[in-house]
């Protein structure tokens, strides 16, 4: 483990309920699992899964805060899906406090939730894993990490497409970005970062 991901994995379980920080070390097991096949960069998908829960469970005030002042810069679809905002807080978090500049962890982090298109794959792999680590209660979730393994942007869209008909069942409408990003898997675009 580097000193930057030590530093990163201390400062999400220090401000983490031990159930939040658990999924989060099990996010990082399942990104080791995935990755090596995947031919994805484990070191940037280890750093992305430390961070990306970071900011779960900080207050709605802090994040206005930082909205208020223009240090995080939000659509309004997104202003108004307030369980989306840890995802940008913690890249935030990712570039201010621990100077992490790259575009492909900031963006897996800011867009874990709902997907993107462009996502690289480091951020699908962290899409993938929050997903279908081994403490989610859906049975399918050991089946979308062996696909991951050998496909990662087909892992991701069912993935994507589960998460959409979830919310659809539940009569909560899914983020536009999500059925953005279903749309760019299902064409087969190649991320520009890959």
């Amino acid at each position: 483990m580097t000193e930057l991901e030590e530093r990163i994995m201390n400062y999400s379980k220090d401000r983490l309920s031990a159930k939040r920080f658990a999924h989060v070390e099990r996010v990082v097991a399942t990104l080791e699992e995935i990755c090596p096949p995947a031919e994805v960069s484990l070191p940037d998908c280890r750093l992305a899964g430390w961070l990306h829960d970071c900011a779960k469970e900080e207050s709605k005030e802090m994040f206005l805060d930082l909205l208020a002042h223009g240090s995080i810069d939000l659509d309004e679809e997104t202003r108004n899906q307030p369980n989306l905002w840890h995802g940008f807080h913690a890249a935030f978090i990712g570039n201010q406090v621990f100077g992490i500049e790259s575009e492909d962890i900031l963006d897996a982090v800011r867009f874990h939730p709902t997907g993107a298109p462009n996502l690289s794959p480091v951020g699908m792999a962290l899409f993938v894993a929050d997903y279908s680590e081994p403490g989610r209660p859906m049975s399918w979730t050991r089946e979308i990490r062996e696909q991951a393994k050998a496909d990662l942007f087909g892992a991701a869209l069912r993935v994507c497409r589960e998460k959409i008909r979830y919310l659809l069942g539940r009569g909560r409408e899914p983020h536009s970005r999500s059925f953005a990003f279903a749309e760019w898997l299902e064409a087969g675009a190649p991320s520009p970062r890959a």
